[in-house]
């Protein structure tokens, strides 16, 4: 594996993690996810023909490019009305190492922090890039 999908890897992972495990810090109410699409993370070695015939199953639609293909997690569209009870179902599917609803991420608050400069990380994942997004958008 080369440092830079490594490093690319990592960012996507700790991205995915940290809004959907820590949505308070955030910004959003529990409720503020897209309806009807669900995270999935299939186990490794699922065959591609199971995971299609659980997802036509569970009147879930797939598309490829609706796939973050870099960890491996599928999303999902399902009946906006139906979304409770498929993920339940597919939570308690063996096949799958988690389901969740697809959350929408905010920015929080521009950070006024003096040692910035010295905080080589932030640099790394293009913390001031989503700043100044946010900025532009407020």
């Amino acid at each position: 594996m080369t440092r830079c999908f490594r490093t690319s890897l990592f960012r996507i992972l700790f991205l995915v993690m940290w809004t959907s495990h820590a949505p308070s810090l955030l910004g959003q109410q529990s409720s503020s996810y897209h309806p009807g699409q669900l995270l999935v993370q299939p186990r490794p070695g699922v065959a591609a023909e199971v995971l299609r015939q659980i997802f036509s199953d569970q009147e879930a639609q797939e598309k490829e490019e609706d796939e973050l293909a870099e960890i491996y997690v599928k999303i999902l569209k399902v009946p906006a009305d139906k979304l409770e009870t498929i993920e339940r179902a597919l939570a308690h599917n063996p096949h799958f190492k988690f389901v969740e609803k697809n959350f929408l991420a905010a920015a929080g608050k521009i950070p006024n922090d003096s040692k910035y400069g010295s905080e080589w990380h932030l640099a790394k994942i293009s913390a001031s890039q989503g700043w100044d997004r946010k900025a532009q958008l407020t």
